[in-house]
């Protein structure tokens, strides 16, 4: 026996794929700056100081 229910509007549809884009937006940004942050440390990490001289 098949259960009913019911299908969105063409206006909820849309409303949800606009939120749906914003979330994927969101989560876009969050993950690229994750990703440069963690970049940006290894080479702070892989960059060594100059050697510092010490007077005699």
């Amino acid at each position: 026996m098949a259960i009913p229910f019911n299908l969105p509007t063409n206006q909820e549809t849309e409303e949800n794929y606009e939120v749906l884009d914003q979330l994927f937006e969101q989560l876009y940004e969050i993950v690229r700056q994750i990703i440069l942050r963690r970049r940006g440390r290894r080479l702070t990490e892989n960059v060594r100081p100059a050697a510092v001289t010490q007077p005699r």
